[in-house]
């Protein structure tokens, strides 16, 4: 895009500016603009005007990460991300009066960010599917898939040995499977809605009264997150006062004795990250379910398992791309810890450290001095004293060892005595955005490696076979998937008759009408396609225009819907309890005749549950004078005309 390049439309410059999009992997949006109709408008009596083709007198186009980040929130949702960066590059297009041509007028490609193939793909503006991405992508919905079994996960993930800790429901046959699968041991602990959907079910059938089981709940509630043993004793006690002797043994038999597992003061212990449910798997198992079902044909399951991979990836991609070109921001003001923490940690981590922060602030903290590099913080909630030791950057509270992050207490120290941590020390690796992004950008490059592997060991096959996909079991659809599938050739249909000409309209529209009226008459229907006639298709068209030579006019159509007999060689109806085997018979011309046949359905509108009578019966004329035949009487009319 040269600076002094003219178009004749702006149809053209537009063409041209898409290419060199694509080309430079840069992606430009439209600043400022003013449409010729505006211009047009303003102009005084005798000036020339601009042509509409030109579209706009005057255009900017600015670099996605142009312009300066714009504060107007009020600052409900803290947490933001912006794109602007401040890039000087834009491109300036003006029309010309005189030669009723698009100029370029001013082009500046500097950018001060990556420019790169793939933050190019990256762009929500290059990422929109198209009709026909679409379309290939909906069956999937409908689909269903099972889960992997858990040895081969262990086997195929090298990272399985660096696990910590597993959390699964209470399904106790899966305890041995993970101990003896995972190398190093990792603790199991229970999924904590698992846990309480688990009681409340057994507390239903041994509470006696309403209000026996709601005090069990309500007691087993509060040993679930007892912050200290001496809590969770309390609570156990008050369990054991008012529970009767079936559910203190049940209690005894399926809970006292793993408290490990479910009590939060036990599970809190390790690093979990914050995860005490399952809930990521089972998001992750229901967009498997989504793809693969019992009943999945091979190719089936496979496709569907190598578009879901394919999707995860692409997914993991731009969250690598989401941080490399983000500045994450907030409207709250950032001092000390936090501002550091900004600057290098996810925006996930600084939503929790600002958690933290809040907590601080309605709930100061009472802070002493133990030793140069140890500190001690009384937490009102548990009503204990916290250590804090700079020395190896941790705190003994609970939020510290599950998160791996400054916690409240850590950072009461450091407003108290301007106290700075060491953030590689103090806080996990994983909450850095270095490790995402070498993470991230590792899933990527390995599935990318993977496609270029695949192509190579197909090109490097002696023989390769052409394999056909089969197409969709109507078999297996019900009546709304049976209607919308029909829709799609359907709705091509009817934005090709909206392009034709009036009397080609009218022509192929009742043509279509006749059809409809023999499937309502439960007839059979053929139709014949002349080879001279014919008329390619393109390829992403789904319907196939008919000659005009093969339309009825509505002279020829009322001759057939009276006597019921082809025309000539056009055989756009053909009863099957009146031709009989009429349909295999040649033509004099060279053609073919495909017999369809389709179910009894509704003439428009959505389907109901329910497959109601259809009755079809030709509106008459108020000047058609002609007698109606006797076939086409209603059952009720032909009685009556024979009784007199």
């Amino acid at each position: 895009m040269d600076e002094g390049a003219k178009f004749d439309s702006f149809v053209e410059f537009d063409r041209a500016f898409r290419d060199f999009q694509v080309t430079t992997n840069t992606l430009f949006v439209t600043k400022a603009s003013k449409t010729v109709d505006i211009v047009n408008s303003r102009l005084s009596a005798g000036l020339t005007k601009f042509h509409a083709k030109l579209k706009f007198a005057n255009i900017t186009y600015a670099c996605k990460h142009g312009g300066a980040v714009r504060k107007t929130g009020s600052g409900i949702r803290p947490q933001q991300r912006t794109m602007k960066k401040g890039c000087p590059a834009k491109i300036i297009v003006a029309a010309r009066r005189a030669s009723q041509q698009l100029e370029v007028t001013a082009v500046n490609l500097e950018h001060n960010h990556e420019v790169s193939p793939e933050t190019y793909k990256a762009y929500s503006e290059c990422r929109q599917l198209n009709e026909e991405e679409v379309n290939f992508v909906r069956p999937l919905i409908e689909q269903h898939v099972v889960t992997s079994l858990l040895e081969i996960f262990v086997q195929e993930n090298s990272a399985a040995t660096n696990t910590k800790v597993v959390v699964i429901d209470k399904d106790f046959t899966e305890v041995n499977a993970v101990k003896a699968a995972f190398p190093g041991s990792p603790a199991v602990q229970l999924c904590e809605f698992h846990v309480k959907k688990a009681f409340q079910t057994a507390a239903a059938q041994l509470g006696k009264s309403p209000d026996e089981r709601k005090r069990l709940l309500g007691s087993f509630s509060e040993m679930l997150h007892a912050p200290t043993p001496q809590k969770y004793d309390d609570a156990k006690a008050e369990f054991e006062r008012y529970a009767c002797s079936e559910a203190i043994s049940y209690f005894a038999k399926n809970w006292s004795n793993i408290t490990e597992m479910w009590v939060r003061y036990h599970c809190d212990q390790e690093f979990t990250g914050g995860n005490n449910t399952n809930n990521r798997v089972e998001s992750h198992n229901a967009k498997i379910k989504n793809v693969l079902s019992s009943s999945s044909k091979l190719h089936e399951a496979l496709r569907g398992l190598l578009k879901l991979s394919t999707s995860l990836s692409q997914e993991a991609h731009h969250k690598t791309i989401l941080l490399k070109t983000c500045d994450f921001y907030s409207y709250e003001r950032h001092e000390g810890v936090q501002e550091q923490c900004r600057k290098v940690l996810t925006p996930y981590a600084c939503k929790l450290l600002s958690n933290e922060l809040v907590k601080l602030r309605d709930e100061p903290r009472e802070v002493k001095k133990l030793s140069p590099r140890t500190y001690a913080v009384f937490s009102t909630s548990t009503d204990v004293w916290h250590d804090v030791f700079f020395e190896k950057h941790s705190c003994s509270c609970t939020t510290y060892k599950k998160m791996k992050l400054l916690c409240r207490h850590m950072l009461a120290v450091c407003a108290r005595f301007d106290v700075k941590p060491c953030l590689k020390e103090a806080v996990s690796r994983r909450w850095f955005k270095s490790y995402q992004l070498e993470f991230l950008g590792t899933t990527a490059d390995n599935h990318e490696q993977d496609d270029i592997d695949s192509e190579s060991t197909t090109e490097s096959s002696a023989e390769i076979q052409a394999l056909s996909m089969p197409g969709p079991s109507f078999q297996k659809m019900n009546r709304n998937q049976c209607f919308n599938y029909a829709m799609r050739t359907l709705k091509a249909i009817a934005d090709n008759l909206a392009d034709c000409q009036p009397d080609v309209f009218a022509a192929r529209l009742g043509f279509l009408e006749s059809v409809n009226a023999a499937w309502l008459r439960q007839e059979d229907v053929a139709l014949s396609h002349h080879e001279k006639d014919k008329v390619q298709a393109p390829e992403n068209s789904t319907a196939q225009d008919v000659g005009s030579a093969d339309m009825l006019h509505a002279d020829e159509e009322q001759q057939l819907l009276d006597n019921n007999q082809p025309s000539g060689s056009i055989e756009p109806l053909i009863s099957s309890s009146e031709t009989g085997s009429s349909t295999n018979q040649e033509s004099t011309t060279s053609s073919f005749v495909s017999e369809i046949r389709l179910p009894h359905v509704k003439s428009r509108g959505r389907p109901n549950k329910r497959v109601l009578q259809n009755r079809f019966k030709r509106p008459r004329e108020q000047d058609d004078d002609r007698p109606v035949p006797f076939r086409q009487l209603t059952e009720k009319s032909q009685t009556k005309c024979k009784e007199d």
